[in-house]
């Protein structure tokens, strides 16, 4: 039995200094007259409205003292027949900034192994249940970079404000400013997930080296999401007004299950040595979201569906599954030859039924040369691989070979409008697996009692029919515009060099290692028209790298204006700009100047 116990804290070690409330006033007074603007009411000592009872640090307004707990006990027992383990365990950490965050976690774990004669079996269960309130930001901004750029004239709290904290007004401080403590506190986001891992598996020998094993595995997910945003003003910069306060419920549940039978063989016969395997794979993911959305509350009301003025929501499900047959077949002799042959044939439900199912292999091959030729003394190991195979690969998402249907549209005939309805994406009903193949040769030698170890090794991979997603014209009326299919070939070939020496030989252990390769990328082919597909200021195209930058080419900056009008039209150009150079001399850098950059 062991306890552990564990009780921290948390405090931010040191501030950052900011203005105060006077220096703020005088700096942005002077940046408002260098500018020829007077300067804000806010900040203008003569004015009604002026602010000289407000100086926050938001800094020392936000910080606390966080707290870390955890709490660990575990029990381990067993027999020769039976061993278990089982442990639970709690953890808990509390925010460092005044706001409701938080994150807390249970976990159990349980594990159990055995043998019973020739049988062996065990398993293993794991549950954690963890709630965490997340920090919200506004425009992507941290709340440690908003606490910077709080300005030290408005107030934490303002009972004067709707939900009760204070803002900076347009008209007298005209500030870009959050009140991160109320921001924060006004706004829950909740994340609550529990997670189930298992997996049993047993181990029986039918006859010396033939043995069958059986695995399964579980892994179930239940996420739960839920943000409410209140009725609030926190000044010009952040308001929510009673029709724009919302509520956002997004429920997940996810299963995997594997289950996998396998029948292994291995048998040694003087200098030969197999070992032999056949199995089969079942595997199912399923997937199952639902949401709510909620606009529009007032203040009293409370933050559930049923009071919000407009309520949405919908659902979403999907399912894989995939089937494989697998084979493998190792032979050595006498630990100089060694040769490996793979097959499998895999199903997947992501591609239509008469294309679902690929089949795929490897051979390699290894000799041990040292152990045939007499090396130097210094010369350890020498060995010689090489290998080819076919690869499978069905990354492509589901249902991409059916279409997405709209049952809502309709169609006006006469002065009525009949509902209908219609298909809105693209899809490939023949879409099918993406296929690689490998081939590799190497050299790998040790020295010095193999302290000193390389290897070399070349290699060239082709992939044919690349899953991708590929863009279409916006008239083709589809929604995405753009259709998941097999798209493409591409090559790449290399080298790739190690070197490596280590020395464990001593109290002093040490080691260092150094790699070097090179890598050929080229497109063979995109599509049946292999027309190139465009990304943000990249290419690619048939003969050329994947992705490869494509821009226009810079040539300098415009000095002046005479150097504008002597250039190519260059529409928007002003002094300081960077002038591109007009490739194809027509008088007018447009796109048709871009050129490839490399990647």
């Amino acid at each position: 039995i062991n306890f552990r116990s564990l009780t921290g804290f948390q405090q931010v070690g040191r501030k950052i200094d900011v203005t105060n409330r006077e220096q703020y006033q005088q700096i942005t007074n002077q940046a408002y007259l260098n500018s020829g603007q007077g300067i804000l009411p806010g900040n203008d000592p003569n004015s009604p409205y002026f602010i000289d009872n407000v100086d926050t640090n938001w800094q020392d307004a936000a910080f606390r003292t966080g707290r870390i707990e955890n709490h660990a006990l575990s029990f381990t027992a067993g027999s020769e027949a039976l061993s278990y383990n089982f442990s639970v365990d709690y953890f808990k950490n509390t925010s460092y900034l005044k706001t409701p965050q938080q994150y807390e976690r249970y976990t159990t774990n349980l594990n159990v192994s055995g043998q019973k004669g020739k049988f062996k079996y065990g398993g293993k269960v794991s549950y954690t249940s963890s709630g965490k309130e997340n920090f919200n930001s506004y425009n992507g901004e941290s709340a440690m970079m908003a606490l910077l750029q709080a300005i030290p004239t408005m107030p934490v709290y303002d009972p004067n404000r709707l939900g009760g904290y204070g803002g900076a007004d347009d008209p007298t401080q005209r500030a870009i400013t959050l009140n991160v403590i109320g921001f924060n506190n006004l706004i829950r986001n909740n994340v609550d997930r529990n997670r189930f891992v298992g997996n049993i598996w047993g181990e029986f020998e039918i006859i010396k080296g033939l043995k069958y094993t059986l695995r399964a595995s579980a892994d179930q997910f239940n996420g739960f999401n839920r943000s409410f945003t209140p009725p609030s003003d926190l000044g010009w910069y952040y308001v929510t007004l009673n029709a724009e306060a919302a509520l956002n419920i997004n429920n997940d549940k996810s299963l995997r299950t594997i289950v996998d039978n396998l029948l292994t063989y291995d048998v040694t016969l003087d200098k030969h040595a197999i070992s032999a395997m056949v199995g089969h794979v079942m595997e199912k993911e399923s997937y199952h979201n639902h949401w709510g959305r909620g606009v529009g509350y007032t203040p009293d009301e409370n933050d559930h569906l049923e009071y919000a003025d407009d309520i949405s929501g919908g659902e979403y499900e999907s399912q894989i599954r995939r089937k494989s047959m697998l084979a493998r077949l190792i032979y050595t002799f006498d630990d100089t030859y060694i040769f490996t042959g793979n097959f499998r044939q895999d199903q997947s439900s992501l591609f239509p039924a008469h294309n679902n199912t690929g089949n795929f292999y490897s051979l390699s091959g290894a000799y041990k040369v040292h152990n045939d030729i007499k090396l130097p003394t210094w010369w350890d190991t020498l060995k010689v691989r090489g290998g080819y195979g076919l690869l499978g690969n069905n990354a492509i998402g589901v249902y991409a070979y059916a279409p997405t249907v709209n049952p809502f549209a309709g169609y006006v005939f006469g002065n009525i409008i009949n509902p209908g309805t219609t298909v809105v994406s693209a899809f490939d009903p023949n879409i099918t697996w993406e296929e690689t193949t490998t081939s590799n040769i190497a050299i790998e030698t040790g020295m010095f009692d193999n302290k000193l170890q390389f290897t070399a090794e070349y290699y060239k991979r082709k992939s044919t029919g690349l899953l991708m997603s590929v863009p279409l014209p916006y008239s083709s009326g589809a929604f995405p515009a753009s259709i998941r299919t097999n798209a493409g070939d591409v090559q790449n070939t290399g080298l790739e060099f190690t070197l490596g020496y280590s020395d464990y030989d001593h109290d002093f252990k040490w080691g260092v290692n150094a790699n070097v390769g090179t890598l050929k990328n080229k497109v063979l082919k995109l599509g049946d028209e292999n027309d190139p597909l465009p990304g943000i200021n990249s290419m690619t195209s048939v003969g050329r790298s994947v992705g490869e930058i494509y821009v226009l080419e810079a040539e300098g900056i415009f000095q002046n204006q005479a150097e504008i009008d002597a250039h190519a039209l260059q529409p928007n150009a002003q002094p300081g700009d960077v002038k591109f150079r007009d490739v194809n001399g027509d008088g007018l850098i447009t796109d048709t100047d871009r050129t490839y950059q490399g990647v």
